[in-house]
């Protein structure tokens, strides 16, 4: 298995209920996995709360060999199994199959490499942190409908990152939709 450095992923609401999810580890002109996800399963909340479990047991010692954990996205016609391990050198694995139903008979193999933590972090974090500054959190539930978005994981892995030295705190970029919002716990 190869240890690729370009990650890149990207998250956007097409409809309601509807999210496309990109999401590339290789080269520059590798081509990226597509995922159409509908709201009857919740893959951004599932996706962080494994990235974060992961990070848990790691920073505990809870783990004997590897750090596993899986995370099932799917829609009406698809199943993506998303098998993530970190190992005690700080990479990620990541596997992810495709079958056409959650029991299917028929497993494509789409992604099967390795990363560092951070960077497959850093490409997570980064995008779904943009995404719900330009969205905001009251829109994103009118939008996806059935879940709330998982503010609290995403906040645990930013403040990981930052205590790594590897988060670039950016104080110039404010969400006035996100502020607007914060605004209202306090009145």
């Amino acid at each position: 298995m190869e240890r690729l450095s370009i990650i890149r992923f990207v998250f956007d609401i097409k409809e309601e209920g509807v999210a496309l999810a990109k999401f590339l580890i290789g080269d520059a002109d590798d081509e990226e996995e597509e995922f159409e996800l509908t709201n009857i399963c919740d893959p951004i909340c599932d996706l962080l709360r494994g990235l974060v479990t992961l990070i848990n047991k790691h920073k505990t010692g809870d783990v004997e060999e590897d750090n596993k954990y899986v995370v099932t996205w799917y829609n009406d016609n698809e199943c993506f199994n998303w098998d993530l391990s970190l190992n005690s050198d700080n990479y990620l694995s990541v596997r992810i199959t495709e079958s056409n139903s959650f029991f299917g008979d028929e497993v494509f193999e789409a992604v099967n490499t390795s990363c560092p933590i951070n960077d497959f972090l850093i490409a997570i974090v980064s995008e779904l942190d943009s995404f719900i500054k330009r969205v905001g959190l009251l829109k994103y539930l009118e939008l996806w409908g059935n879940n709330e978005f998982p503010l609290t994981y995403l906040l645990f892995l930013k403040e990981y990152l930052i205590r790594q030295g590897v988060w670039q705190i950016d104080n110039s970029s404010v969400s006035e939709e996100l502020s607007k919002e914060c605004n209202l716990l306090l009145k």
